[in-house]
């Protein structure tokens, strides 16, 4: 999803890591539906590092659940 990406990559900018973090999982959660499981997966890891970094738990943990999702497919 170009436009997804490109909200995605002006996010970038932001110093909110929480705010990236979803971006990133939202994207990765789109590209998983529409069965782009490689990027999702890239996606998803970048989330779950955004959100280490700033220590939401609750956060990472989700996104850890939606990887092991891709995994499966």
């Amino acid at each position: 999803s170009p436009g997804g990406r490109e909200a995605t990559l002006l996010g970038d900018g932001t110093d909110d890591s929480n705010r990236r973090a979803d971006a990133y999982r939202d994207l990765g959660e789109v590209l998983r539906i529409a069965g782009r499981a490689a990027e999702a997966s890239a996606a998803f890891e970048q989330a779950r590092a955004l959100f280490a970094e700033k220590g939401n738990v609750v956060g990472e943990a989700h996104v850890r659940s939606l990887e092991e999702d891709v995994a499966l497919v």
